[in-house]
């Protein structure tokens, strides 16, 4: 969903803001005669752009009035076949904006209105499973969002209010029960957040205070009773979640949470449960991205 409306807000908008500092009317490629782009202009102002992939595919085409973005924007595969299209309006988009998989499947559809989403919008899957629901106002999340599997079961549920999250955020297995939740205020994580084995028992808790984790954190075993020594889990989807060491049912040293690709996104060090010394968070290239500090757990400070 988001890479959905990344795409579409800097792949289109991004014209509307450079064509009218263009003085030719056709750039190449580095190699000579292949055409990147054509320009058709009126009194010195772009009234269409053409650009084409290196082999001379059309890859997108861009009407314009007054030197800004207006009317129909379209966008192709290299094979031809549709990707993107939308509409525009004095360079601000409007109505339905929609993308494709290269094999004519939709995959996704929103609505804009004077430049911001609004209403619903909805993401499939290949197979024509919608993926997403989620709604819009005043170009924010708002409102009840959830999240399916290709079978179209429910993954997840969640609340947003004017954009950040509220309330109880919940996944699910694909047989319905409840895997994880959390809850948020305004948007930040604050209170108990709870992992579930497939039978219903607890994997793991802890707590959270305005986004900081906060007091202790506890992890079981599949048949309810606490964890000792070393400790493995799983998400709903059967990826790496989280490893370490635990003690009597209470994570001790390193203790390490992993994102959906499998790739590390926080490193803890516990003693006794709770947050002790450094705790660092990782973005997706696994470079630090930010450290806190913590004491008997408690959140001290920011490092970096």
């Amino acid at each position: 969903m988001k890479q959905f409306f990344r795409i579409i807000i800097l792949f289109f908008c991004s014209y509307g803001f450079a064509q009218d500092k263009l003085t030719v009317d056709t750039n190449f490629y580095e190699y000579p005669g292949k055409i990147s782009s054509i320009d058709h202009k009126t009194n010195g102002l772009i009234t269409k752009k053409v650009n084409y992939y290196k082999r001379g595919k059309v890859a997108s085409e861009f009407d314009f009035k007054n030197g800004v973005l207006h009317g129909p924007s379209i966008n192709y595969f290299e094979s031809g076949k549709l990707k993107y299209k939308a509409r525009f309006k004095d360079g601000k988009l409007i109505d339905t904006v929609e993308a494709y998989f290269e094999s004519g499947q939709i995959l996704g559809r929103g609505f804009f209105k004077n430049g911001e989403a609004s209403g619903l919008y909805t993401s499939y899957y290949e197979n024509g499973v919608i993926k997403d629901l989620t709604y819009f106002k005043n170009n924010k999340r708002d409102s009840i969002s959830k999240g399916f599997y290709e079978s179209g079961k429910l993954f997840y549920v969640l609340n947003y209010k004017a954009g950040k999250i509220e309330g109880v955020y919940r996944h699910y297995y694909e047989s319905g029960k409840i895997s994880r939740e959390r809850s948020y205020k305004k948007g930040k994580i604050d209170g108990a957040s709870i992992y579930y084995y497939e039978n219903g028992n607890v994997k793991g808790r802890s707590a959270y205070k305005k986004n900081k984790m906060h007091g202790e954190r506890f992890c079981y075993n599949e048949d309810g009773k606490p964890a000792n020594g070393k400790f493995v889990a799983y998400d709903e989807k059967g990826k790496l979640s989280r490893e370490g060491f635990c003690i009597n049912g209470k994570p001790e040293g390193e203790f390490k949470i992993y994102r959906a690709a499998d790739s590390l996104s926080v490193l803890i060090n516990l003693k006794d449960g709770k947050n002790n010394g450094l705790t660092y968070f990782y973005d997706q290239n696994l470079k630090i991205r930010s450290i806190q500090k913590y004491k008997n757990g408690k959140f001290v400070k920011e490092v970096k």
